[in-house]
Order: structure tokens, then sequence, then C-alpha cells
């Protein structure tokens, strides 16, 4: 298996400290080596390449659970984007907020580039009016010193015009040999207008014949939760139709004992066996957990050997600090959605229906649809089977009961 590692580690230190541990715990960090994502990486390399050479190709959706590693796997795309000399564009939605003038700024930074090598031909330059047309009819605050594109960006409609920027951006940098990429994390935030908007205006960039031999150079990746596929296709109508997903699961053990094995091994570190097998399976293979017990099994020592005594100690300092996690999403939920929660842990995996849990509260299937309904939307429970539901985060079944 190729592992992908972005990280210079060539002068690294081989002591074992807290300075140079190379676990990184936590939501949205990215971790010394991409295990278990490489499938995912390759196809988007293979996008970008086929993007570049005027071919069409879907747009990407990366989803999963939270801390299964969809950031992640953006931030290395993005990495690998910029060394390739791509425009990219990383957006993060939220639930409030308009990331239109964020998308602006960026591109009007690719383009000013290029506009200042006395090479580029027209289209930059023409891109750039187009992009101050719609700073103009928005007021996003792009500062351009330039007139306006009559006709262009200039309609009110924010579709319409984001489509005329993104077409007017795509043929300048097809005009200088590169490709735009658009990364959008936690899609599932963004404002329906706004996503309804982006979807429609990267339609019009796919049907553009400004070259009746290629298509635009343009690629679009977002990531997000479970829902995020219904969302698109609630919005964007049959686009959503056309977006390939993958689809982000927990590591399996061996991956997990990869993604262990290969930061330590890297400053000369290794693992006592029989510890390194108990502590992958201890993770559930979450990737949150993955570091954090990498994490706190390193502090656990000094020696070039992780020993089985200080995994031992690693399990009750990883386990207080996923206790953490678990319990700041507790207290995201109500009080029904609690006693929910509760109501399953108190069954067996095999009959966590809908009608036992119900049952189990008193109460009827129907009553309590909207509540898990919500859990499922929150990431803490996910359908399992016909009626059934499982929890969604390895280890807060067990943080339930102890609580």
């Amino acid at each position: 298996m190729v592992v992908r590692n972005r990280r210079n580690l060539t002068s690294v230190s081989t002591d074992r400290t807290a300075h140079t541990n190379p676990f990184v715990p936590g939501f949205g960090s990215t971790p010394p080596a991409l295990v278990g994502r490489e499938a995912e990486f390759a196809d988007i390399e293979a996008m970008i390449g086929r993007v570049r050479q005027g071919i069409y190709e879907q747009p990407r959706l990366l989803v999963g659970e939270r801390g299964l590693g969809k950031t992640a796997l953006l931030i290395e795309v993005t990495v690998w984007a910029r060394r390739q000399r791509l425009w990219q564009v990383d957006l993060q939605a939220a639930e409030t907020g308009d990331l239109t003038p964020h998308l602006m700024r960026d591109l009007r930074e690719h383009l000013l580039a290029h506009d200042r090598d006395a090479r580029v031909v027209d289209l930059v330059r023409r891109a750039l009016r187009v992009l101050s047309s719609f700073s103009v009819t928005y007021g996003v605050g792009v500062k351009l010193d330039l007139t306006k594109e009559s006709g262009r960006a200039d309609t009110g409609d924010l579709a319409t015009d984001l489509g005329d920027v993104l077409i007017a951006t795509c043929q300048a940098a097809r005009s200088v040999g590169t490709a735009l990429l658009v990364t959008v994390d936690e899609v599932q935030k963004m404002p329906g207008p706004q996503l309804e908007a982006l979807l429609t205006a990267v339609q019009r960039v796919y049907k553009d014949r400004s070259d009746p031999r290629a298509n635009l150079p343009f690629a679009l990746i977002a990531a997000g939760l479970p829902d995020a596929l219904d969302t698109i296709r609630h919005l964007g109508g049959t686009f959503g139709e056309r977006v390939r997903v993958h689809e982000l699961d927990m590591l399996s053990v061996p991956e997990t004992i990869e993604a262990l094995v290969i930061p330590a091994r890297e400053r000369s570190v290794r693992w006592d066996g029989d510890a390194l097998d108990r502590l992958a399976l201890r993770t559930g293979g979450w990737p949150v957990a993955v570091q954090q017990y990498g994490y706190d099994a390193w502090n656990a020592g000094t020696g070039s050997l992780i020993a089985s005594t200080e995994v031992e100690r690693a399990l009750i300092t990883a386990e207080r600090a996923l206790d953490r996690i678990y319990a700041g999403r507790l207290r995201d939920t109500t009080d029904r959605q609690r006693a929910y929660l509760q109501a399953m842990a108190g069954l067996p995996a095999a009959e966590r229906t809908s009608a036992a849990v119900a049952k189990r509260l008193g109460s009827t299937s129907r009553a309590w649809g909207s509540t898990r309904d919500g859990l499922i939307r929150s990431g803490l429970i996910r359908p399992d089977g016909y009626g059934r539901a499982a929890f969604t985060l390895p280890g807060f079944e067990d943080f339930l009961h102890r609580s």
C-alpha cells in the first residue's frame, strides 16, 4: 500500500519526547500519514489530470461522519493542487455567513498574479473585469481598479452572475495552462440559496462551449456529513445525480496499525506488537481515536520502544480525552435526544429498532421519529438496516454506560 506522507521528516530527531510526538489528535487535523484514503486521493488526482486536458469530469463529494478524515483529505488535496500550480479556492461553509467574498478574493489573487505577466493573453484581464462587475453588483468588497465588463455578472441573479465569473476565470486559467479547483468543506452547512446558486453556476461552467474542442478546466470537490448528498440533490436537481460520491468509513485494523506504526518508525520508534494490536482494536478505526491513542502512548515514555505498560497508561489518558469529546457532543443534544440515546444503549445492538427503543421509553416509534431523525442529522447515530440504528462514534456507547 502506498501511503502519502507530505511532511519532510529526513531531519527529524529520533528522540522520543513530547516535542517530537508525531500524532495529531483532534478534529480537522492532518495526520502524519494519510492512511486508508489512498484510493480517494488517486481518484482526485486522476480527475484533476483529466480536467487540465479539457476532459469533462464529475464533481466529487466526500461524505462521512465527523472525525473520519474528510477535512484532512481536502487539506492534502489543496496542498497537492498548489504544488501543481492550480488555481485553488478553499471554502469553509457555515450556516451563517456569505462565502461569496472569500471566493471572489481568491479568484482575484489568482488572476492578478497572472495579470502582472505581460505575456498573458487578454482573457485574464477580461476575467478581472467580470470579477469587477460582480463586486460592484453585490458589494463584496473586492477592490479592482478596472472598468466593468458590460453585460457580465451584473444581472442581480446570483447564479447567473456567479456562472459568468467562473466561466471567465476558467477561460483565463486555460489560457495560462492551468485549471480552477474549488473545494467546499462542511457543504451541508451552506445556506440553501448560496448552495443552489453555486450548483447552478457550476452547471453553466460544464455546459460552456466557448471552445468546442474541450471543456473548461474546472473541478469541484465538496465534503460533508452523510446527508450532504440529499441536500445537493434537493437543491441541484439532476446535477446531484452527476456527483461521484466517496463514502469514508472507519479504518480497518491493518490500516489503523499502519497509521500508528509509520509515524513512529520514521522517528526510529517501534511498538510492542501485542500492545499495538490491542490499541488498534480499542480505537475502533476512528481516525480521531487513532491519533489520540497514538499521541498518549507516545507521551507515556521516552524509549525507542512503546511498551505494553506505556500503552496501558495511554488507554486511560486517551479515554479521558475522548470522553470530553463525547460529553461535548452530548451537551449539544436535547433532553429527549439524551433519553433516546440512553434507551438505545440499554438494548443489544441487534435489537435497536425504532419500535424497541420507543417501547423502552413507554411510547411509540412515531412519537419519537423526529428525535431519531435529529440524532441522525447530528451524526450521533446512523441507520443500520431496516428500522434499526447504531451509534456512529466508537466508544460513545461505553461513555453513555459510564456516565
